[in-house]
């Protein structure tokens, strides 16, 4: 198991301890609400790996479409189950940006260039206001 660290630049960060394991990752952390999911998008050993309340649901929504009744399970024993390929995450991925494209752009991020499993982000405070302000305006 690999604990999360802060690295210079105050994220957080998987160390490198992953010996015996390959690509495709699963990545299991913990919420107020129970746990988020992500999962490697492309096919390399060092990667970034977002985890979000987005990448949870498309990482839940591909293992629900291969059968996985439960992504806990699959976290605690993933053997018998076939991960996804990167092709197939980027396709996933793909449905999320559309489906969330307003309101991407209007927390300014660019779904063309950006992809919501790997490239790198730092929460802005921007970001944050926009994103509370639009779930206290949709809430009630």
């Amino acid at each position: 198991m690999a604990i999360p660290e802060r690295d210079d630049g105050g994220r957080r960060v998987v160390p490198s301890r992953l010996d015996g394991l390959s690509p495709p990752y699963l990545l299991r952390v913990d919420a107020p609400a129970g746990y988020l999911y992500s999962v490697s998008a492309d096919g390399l050993r060092t990667t970034t790996i977002n985890v979000t309340t987005l990448t949870d649901l498309a990482t839940r929504v591909w293992f629900t479409v291969y059968g996985a009744t439960s992504l806990d399970a699959v976290f605690t024993n993933p053997s018998g189950i076939a991960f996804p390929t990167s092709t197939q995450i980027e396709d996933v991925e793909a449905l999320i940006d559309g489906v969330f494209a307003l309101w991407l752009a209007d927390a300014g991020i660019d779904g063309s260039t950006n992809n919501l499993i790997s490239t790198p982000f730092r929460r802005t405070a921007r970001a944050s206001t926009r994103y509370s302000s639009r779930r206290r305006s949709t809430a009630g």
